[in-house]
């Protein structure tokens, strides 16, 4: 077969074109950005020994790359192993540096003790089996400064952290070397003094003390016990009895008719409990021992009176005294922490309509004019209230008789009747059911609204165009291969010719 000559200048003209495809093909491949292959992820598996022995459940094991950011960390089972404690690969494509690259030192802690080194190596588990020595911090208790009456500051020194970064300091304090009272700790991160001063002591009683560090899982450690005896309180006069030299503080009872003496320190602390019962066997006080007990003008109080009062304020309305009130002196006294009252009542003497366990201790306020109920605990299997009091003024049992809510009971009752009137409204029910004309008025309103707002949304991930350029690659590829092939085939027809 035979070529004729506008065959021989098409064949030129597609070869031509097919190279200079072939040209643009190879210019638009030579741009393309060559990506880097991440690097995987390096998982380590061990064991952890601390001071030769299986670590506890829970301890931190962590490793790091010096020219990494980030930290990577896991926890210890009960076993004292630690599992896929995964090192993350670096990503060459991003500016920073955000895992391992093979041949990096990675650098293993436990919680936060050099323990071992590693080497990064993309994809790869290792089994490392980790141990440390972990040291407990040191401390020494210094003297105790600034003793009073019933206070003192307690000294201490952390010598040293030990292997913890951050120690909790404290003390441990109490009248014999079991001690039974510590102060709040507080966190340390360098050696050094510290102190805490305690309160609420008692004179003339000798303490003892220590100081106590607290490392975790580092360790711990008490300072060596010391003492200190607190000041012997001053006294005050009791102004009885003609002058010369101070005798030992009191203070004077007339509770219910049975007087008595008690010591009292300068600050009004009383050295000893003091009970007292009403004649007739119903109210008890009771002031416990160390009660600071001050009168109005805050002085220690000198005298306590306890007496029934027979014409007390009336109570509010509704309201009933129950039994005898009391009036207790002086007025304006107060005790802390407050003293306890504990009052028996007749459940058969209750007034009608007033139940046991509404009945309140209350005082009365002078200020006001009003009576104020009292917290209080009602034991109606005993018959006894039991409450706490901070001061002292007139005292009673208020009992409030509720018969308000019988009365509304019965009202309630007529209002039902209306109901039945309306009982003839429901045939007109059935006539709006014929309109169902408006079910279709619902439908044109839920479907334009809502439908197209959502759609927008997603517009912004059409970000992937890198992609583009092997699917342009490849179909300029596929155009050269179908043009060389053409002119292929006509070359092989020529020679056939």
């Amino acid at each position: 077969m035979k070529i004729t000559g506008s065959s021989k200048k098409l064949v030129r003209i597609l070869g031509g074109a097919s190279g200079l495809l072939l040209a643009l093909t190879l210019v638009l491949f030579s741009a393309m950005p060559v990506l880097a292959v991440p690097q995987l992820p390096h998982r380590f598996d061990g064991s952890v020994t601390i001071n030769g022995s299986s670590a506890p459940v829970g301890v931190q094991v962590s490793a790091s790359i010096s020219d990494v950011a980030e930290t990577f960390s896991v926890t210890t089972d009960s076993s004292g192993n630690y599992y896929a404690l995964h090192i993350k690969g670096d990503d060459p494509d991003t500016p920073v540096k955000e895992g391992g690259v093979s041949g990096d030192t990675i650098n293993f802690f436990i919680a936060g003790v050099a323990a071992d080194t590693g080497t990064f190596s993309s994809g790869s588990f290792t089994v490392l089996n980790l141990s440390v020595t972990l040291t407990s911090p040191s401390m020494t208790t210094n003297a105790a400064t600034s003793v009073t009456t019933s206070g003192a500051t307690l000294n201490g020194n952390l010598s040293s952290l030990g292997t913890a970064t951050t120690v909790n300091v404290s003390f441990e304090y109490g009248t014999t070397t079991s001690y039974g009272s510590t102060t709040i700790a507080a966190a340390k991160t360098a050696a050094g003094t510290f102190a805490a001063s305690i309160t609420g002591l008692t004179a003339s009683t000798t303490y003892h003390f220590r100081a106590k560090a607290d490392g975790g899982i580092h360790g711990s450690a008490n300072g060596s016990d010391m003492t200190f005896t607190t000041s012997t309180a001053s006294v005050v006069g009791d102004g009885g009895g003609g002058g010369g030299g101070g005798g030992v503080p009191t203070l004077d009872t007339n509770l219910f008719g049975t007087t008595g003496s008690f010591t009292i320190t300068s600050t009004g602390i009383v050295q000893k409990e003091i009970n007292a019962t009403s004649a007739d066997g119903k109210l008890t006080i009771t002031i416990p021992k160390n009660t600071k007990a001050l009168n109005k003008y805050g002085n220690p109080l000198s005298s306590l009176t306890a007496k029934p009062d027979d014409t007390p304020p009336p109570p509010p309305e509704d309201a009933n005294i129950i039994g005898l009130a009391y009036d207790f002196g002086p007025v304006g006294a107060t005790f802390n922490p407050p003293i306890t009252l504990t009052w028996s009542y007749d459940p058969n003497n209750l007034p009608e309509g007033v139940a046991e366990e509404d009945l309140v201790i209350a005082y009365y306020d002078e200020a006001t004019g009003k009576w104020v109920e009292l917290d209080g605990v009602v034991d109606t299997v005993n018959n006894k209230i039991t409450a706490s009091v901070s001061h002292f003024t007139n005292f009673a049992i208020i009992g409030t008789a509720k018969l308000a809510p019988v009365t509304p009971t019965p009202t309630p009752a007529p209002t039902p009747t209306p109901a039945p009137t309306p009982a003839p409204t429901p045939t007109p029910a059935p006539t709006p059911a014929p309109t169902p004309t408006p079910a279709p008025t619902p439908t044109p309103t839920p479907t334009p609204t809502p439908a197209p707002a959502p759609a927008p949304a997603p517009t912004p991930a059409p970000t992937p165009t890198p992609t583009n350029w092997g699917l342009i690659g490849g179909s300029i590829a596929g155009v050269i291969v179908i043009i060389a092939l053409l002119v292929y085939f006509l070359w092989w027809r020529r020679r056939l010719a």
